[in-house]
This record gives C-alpha cells, sequence and structure tokens, in this order.
C-alpha cells in the first residue's frame, strides 16, 4: 500500500500518545498496591480500635485480612505476629512462623517501643538464648552507646551463660559493665550486677575489689557506703561491714538508713543489746520512711514474739512507733496481730478498734476485732462489732455468722436469726461461709423449736457444701428426734462418721439413727464406741505429762478419767441417755439402768430420765 507524507505524520502521532501495553499493566499494578496499602492500612487502624475496645476476636480477624490485602505491610505483619506467636496452638509450624514474622518486624525497626523487650521474652520463653543474646546486641548497637541497652545486653549474656556454661559470655558482661562504671563512677546499681557474676563463680576477692573501688568513686554517698556493709554482712566479714556503715554515719549523721543497715547487721551478728538500742534510734529517726520503720519492727517482732523474755520490749516498740507516726493504720493493725499471737484477747480487740477507727475499709481487721472478741468471751463486744462489720460489708457472712451466735449466746434466739437474716446472701461469693452460716441459723431454729425450718435449713446448707459435716449430723439429729425420713437421715449420719471417724458426738447421731430404724445391735455397736471416745479422750487429758520426767512405776497409781461436779466422766447426760435406751432395746436392762442413772446425776431435773429411772424401764415417746 502507498504511503503518503500524511501516513506517516498520523502514525508517528499515534505511537507518541497511544501508551506501550507494558507500561500500562505496570502502572495499573502501581496504583492496585498503592490502593491495597491504603485500605490495608485503614484496617489495621479498626483494628486496633477494636483492640483497645478489648474484642480482641474481632481484631485477630481484621488483621488476619490486613495482611491477606497487603503481605508486605511489615506493621501489619508483625503486629499479627505478636498476637499469634502467643497463641496456644498444637501445629509447631503456625508458631515458627509468627516467630519469624516478628524477627522480621523486629529487625526492620529495632528501636521501636517495646519490640525488643517482646522479642526477647519470646526468646527465653522459646528456651532460645542466642536469640535473646542477639536482640540485645542490636539493640545495643543501634541505640549508639545508651546505657540501658548496654545493661541488657549483658543480663542476655549472663542468661545464656547460665544455660551453655560459656565462660566467654560472663567475660564480655564483666567488660561491658566495667566499661559502663567508666562513664558512670559510683553507680550501685552497675557494681550490684558485677557483684552478682562474681557471686556465680564465687569470686570472693573480686567481689571485696569491687567494693573497695566503689568505695573510692563514692566516698561521700551514704547510701553506697550503706550498700558496701550490707554486701560485707552477706559475705560474714562482719568488721568490714561495721566499718562501713560507721562511715555512712559519718557522712549523715541523722540518715535513719543507717541505723536501720546497723540494727540489721548487729542481728546478724547476734549482739541484742546493742540490737535493741539500734532499733530504738531507727524509729526515732525522722528521715526513715515508715514503711521501713514498719519493716524493721516486722523483723522483730516476727523473730522474737514467741519468747516472753521480750515481750516488754516489743510493747515499748510499738508504743514507741505509733508516737513517732500517730493515725498510721497498719501500726495498730500489726500491733493486734502480735497480741492476738500470745493470748492477750482483749488488748488485741483493743488495737483493732484503734485500726478500724483508722480505716473502716479494712476487711481483715473486722474480722480480726470478731476474732479477739470472741476469744476474750466479750458477748456484747461480738455483738457490737459484727453489727459495725455489717453495716459497712452487708454481705460479709463472717461478721453475720458471729453476730447471730453471739446473739443466740445472749438468751437472743429471735434477734439472732433476724440479725442473721439481715446479710445479703445473694452477692456472697463463698458457698461454704453461706452453708455453715446457715448452720448455724439452723441450730438457732431448732433451740426455738421451729424444727421444720431448721431443717430446711440445714439442707439447704448441705446442697451448698456436701462436706458440711455439722449441718449432716445435726440434720440426721433432728430427723431422728422427729422420726422423719429417716432413710436421709442414715445417709447423712453415716457420711459425716465417715469423714470425722473419731467424733463421738457424731457417732452417737449415728448409732440414735440406727436405734429409731429399730437398729439395735448396729446401735449398740455405735453407741459403745461413742463411750469409748469420751473415755478416751478424757482419759488423754488428763494423763501427766511425763516430757523430760522419768516413767511412773508400776505401784504409783493411774490418775481417773476427768469427771464433773458429780464424780461422773465426761460424757453428756443425752448421750448417757440414748446409751440406756440402746441398751434396753438390746435386752440389757440393768446396763440401762445405770446409763440412765448416770444421766440423771448429771441433770436432775430432767423429767424423762427420772421416769426411766424410777420405772426402770424405756417409755417410747
Amino acid at each position: 500500500m502507498k504511503q503518503t507524507i500524511f501516513t506517516i505524520v498520523a502514525l508517528m502521532l499515534l505511537l507518541t500518545l497511544a501508551p506501550l501495553p507494558g507500561l500500562a499493566r505496570r502502572n495499573d499494578e502501581a496504583a492496585r498496591r498503592r490502593s491495597d496499602s491504603l485500605k490495608a492500612e485503614y484496617i489495621y487502624m479498626e483494628a486496633a480500635a477494636l483492640q483497645n475496645a478489648g474484642h480482641n476476636d474481632s481484631y485477630y480477624m481484621l488483621m488476619r485480612h490486613a495482611r491477606a490485602i497487603d503481605p508486605a505491610n511489615m506493621t501489619v505483619r508483625g503486629e499479627l505476629a505478636r498476637y499469634n506467636v502467643l497463641m496456644p496452638t498444637v501445629d509447631s509450624t503456625d508458631t515458627e512462623a509468627a516467630y519469624a514474622d516478628f524477627q522480621a518486624y523486629f529487625r526492620h525497626n529495632p528501636l521501636a517501643t517495646g519490640n525488643a523487650e517482646f522479642l526477647a521474652d519470646i526468646a527465653r520463653r522459646m528456651g532460645r538464648p542466642d536469640d535473646f543474646v542477639w536482640v540485645w546486641r542490636m539493640v545495643d548497637s543501634a541505640s549508639r552507646g545508651r546505657v540501658d541497652p548496654a545493661l541488657n545486653l549483658a543480663d542476655a549474656l549472663v542468661y545464656r551463660s547460665r544455660v551453655t556454661g560459656d565462660s566467654a559470655d560472663i567475660n564480655e558482661a564483666l567488660a561491658i559493665l566495667s566499661h559502663l562504671q567508666t562513664m558512670r563512677p559510683g553507680d550501685i546499681q552497675l557494681v550490684h550486677k558485677q557483684l552478682v557474676i562474681k557471686n556465680m563463680s564465687s569470686d570472693t576477692a573480686g567481689m571485696v575489689q569491687l567494693l573497695q573501688e566503689l568505695r573510692r568513686q563514692a566516698p561521700a554517698n551514704a547510701d553506697a557506703q550503706i550498700f558496701i556493709g550490707s554486701v560485707f554482712a552477706e559475705l560474714g566479714m562482719t568488721d568490714s561491714a561495721l566499718a562501713a556503715i560507721d562511715r555512712a554515719g559519718a557522712i549523715a549523721p541523722d540518715n535513719g538508713r543507717v541505723s536501720l543497715a546497723r540494727a540489721e547487721l548487729l542481728r546478724y551478728a547476734g549482739d541484742s543489746a546493742a540490737y535493741d538500742a539500734e532499733v530504738f534510734r531507727a524509729l526515732e529517726s525522722p528521715s526513715l520512711e515508715f514503711d521501713q520503720k514498719f519493716e524493721l519492727i516486722g523483723r522483730y517482732v516476727t523473730n522474737l514474739y514467741g519468747d516472753p523474755g521480750y515481750r516488754g520490749r516489743i510493747d515499748s516498740l510499738f508504743r514507741k512507733l505509733i508516737e513517732v507516726n500517730p493515725g498510721e493504720y497498719g501500726v495498730h493493725d500489726f500491733y493486734a496481730t502480735y497480741y492476738l499471737e500470745i493470748d492477750s484477747f482483749a488488748r488485741a480487740a483493743e488495737q483493732y478498734e484503734y485500726a478500724v477507727e483508722l480505716d473502716p475499709t479494712q476487711q481483715s481487721s473486722w474480722h480480726g476485732l470478731l476474732q479477739s472478741r470472741s476469744m476474750s468471751g466479750d458477748t456484747l463486744g461480738i455483738i457490737s462489732a459484727a453489727r459495725r462489720t455489717l453495716a459497712l460489708f452487708p454481705d460479709d457472712a463472717y461478721a453475720a455468722l458471729m453476730g447471730g451466735s453471739a446473739l443466740s449466746m445472749a438468751g437472743r434466739p429471735g434477734q439472732a436469726v433476724a440479725f442473721i437474716d439481715s446479710l445479703d446472701m445473694e452477692n456472697v461469693d463463698n458457698p461454704r461461709g453461706l452453708s455453715y452460716l446457715l448452720t448455724t441459723r439452723s441450730d438457732i431454729l431448732a433451740s426455738m423449736g421451729q424444727v421444720d425450718s431448721a431443717l430446711a435449713g440445714y439442707n439447704r446448707a448441705i446442697e451448698l457444701d456436701a462436706e458440711n459435716n455439722l449441718a449432716l449430723n445435726n440434720a440426721a439429729y433432728f430427723m431422728a428426734e422427729n422420726d422423719s425420713d429417716l432413710s436421709r437421715a442414715e445417709v447423712y449420719a453415716s457420711i459425716a462418721c465417715a469423714a470425722e471417724s473419731e467424733n463421738p458426738t457424731y457417732i452417737d447421731t449415728y448409732a440414735w439413727v440406727a436405734f429409731k430404724r429399730k437398729q439395735y445391735p448396729r446401735a449398740k455397736e455405735l453407741i459403745d464406741r461413742a463411750l469409748e471416745l469420751y473415755e478416751n479422750d478424757a482419759a488423754d487429758n488428763n494423763a501427766p505429762d511425763t516430757e523430760g520426767e522419768e516413767s511412773t512405776t508400776a505401784d504409783e497409781p493411774v490418775r481417773p478419767a476427768e469427771t464433773d461436779e458429780t464424780g461422773e466422766s465426761e460424757i453428756p447426760a443425752e448421750i448417757l441417755d440414748h446409751a440406756g435406751d440402746i441398751y434396753f432395746m438390746n435386752g440389757e436392762h440393768l446396763k440401762a439402768v445405770e446409763f440412765w442413772e448416770r444421766a440423771l446425776a448429771k441433770e436432775p431435773d430432767n423429767a424423762k430420765i427420772r421416769r426411766k429411772v424410777e420405772n426402770r424401764t424405756y417409755f417410747f415417746d
């Protein structure tokens, strides 16, 4: 075909204006990548917002979507890897892939906040000491002489040396710390790290050299001298330790920490008189923080409270601490705990009263007050404290239990039940405690003659705690007394006795249930066991204490079992009465009368027992 000049020009214009096919494809791909990158970035921001709101599942799904859209986005890959590497999985391949992704993320920006700490922690958990060291070496290299990364590298090297036993790591760690010491002479933290390393290899001479160097570098630093003294004390070098503490005292005569350090040193040395004097000096120091004083008196009391000879000194210490730091709740609470430990219950209650007045929000102090009032037999005090406790803590089952029991003991059973019922039981998150509270309530109802209500309460208590043996026993007893649901009573009694096979009260209940079921031989077997346990317990309580003495000879009389004012052994009248009934139904009538007579001696006003004795026979109700 013939071409003209116009044809050639037109063709050239077309070539100029029309893009080449390959270039067009490349431009489309770049545009798509930019679009995907923007989408992934947007999804990442949405995911981060969901994570901040606590929606971790949604966060994870969006992050996976973002990575699928833009696999090259290092932030998305790294943050998703952070999540994946901590997920429990049966596929170790997934964990390895996530770990590798986070390594790449860290390598991309080793100084990003938190990345190094996270990767180092994961490396340690996965047992990869080389990676642990690599992380901190990279951060140290990138941070251009900063102290903290170098310290972390030294710690990582020490860790790896413990795993591998490579002394080269130890030497490198010491070299790093020594170099830092030249930059920061007198730095106690750096010396401490070096001491730890020296101690690992039992290099006592090296430790002493470090301490001497610290003394030269920080001659006017009282804290440094105290530190030196404490390390010398741990090394057993008492003279060097005292010298360092004395230097600290000369530098800062009013520094309470000097007295604190000297007191601890004197305690190690066993110089009790000097230790006491230093403790008092420390407590009087205005420069010593209260927490340090409190720690000091805590050590003193813990070490010496068991020795009655020190109790006067301990009282003086507490009074001094209260005088110097008035209004501190913790002192009175600890003072009360001390009195509780040495069975000085009235004084314990007094200190707990001070404590709850200073800080009424401390529930444990209210419990201590209730316990100390109870141990001292202060019924009215228990009632008062329980009412105040429940006013502050409406769901406090312990306060309800103590207050209800005290009201019952005071002969006010109706008020006792009402007090227990004032508890906010719906919010009590303590099934066992609530179970025993309901047991106490049922005991009170039973004493008022409301046995049906009591049994309902016992059953509810057992539902809350199937191992509440007291509820099981008491429910079984009242079922037997009422001749109601005796098969269940037998189950309850058998469970309680199986759990506490040496409890004579529970065994008596089991015997009484068997009696009511007309299982007379079984009842006799059980009541004999209960009587035997009572007799053995009385004999054990009255046995002479022969510890440290020569044993008695065969000619010396054996002390009888403990007896009450009637001369009878300490077996309750009710159990003796049960024994008489059971023996009578087993045909041993004379023995039955003996048991009834013993019971009547204990309860001479019991008309029912008297009738049995006078008529020498059992009476059915």
